[in-house]
């Protein structure tokens, strides 16, 4: 049996399942905050990525940097 489409409001096997939509406005000063929250210096903070050297609140904010940068259409590094 194919899997069925959870709708925005169910419940999935993770929890409540959040759609969020953003402008790109939203979604670069998104990114300027996720940069700020790291240090400030986004290059100090991928070489730290790079390096398995995050914890796990900036692991989080690293994968969103990431998510954002794709939606973006920037280039990943």
């Amino acid at each position: 049996m194919p899997a069925r489409l959870r709708l925005p409001w169910e419940e999935g096997p993770m929890g409540r399942v959040v759609v969020e939509r953003l402008t790109e406005p939203q979604a670069v000063a998104r990114r300027a905050e996720i940069i700020e929250a790291a240090g400030g210096d986004e290059r100090a903070f991928r070489a730290r990525a790079a390096d398995f050297a995050l914890d796990a609140r900036e692991l989080a904010l690293y994968d969103e940097l990431e998510e954002l940068d794709y939606l973006l259409g920037r280039e990943r590094h």
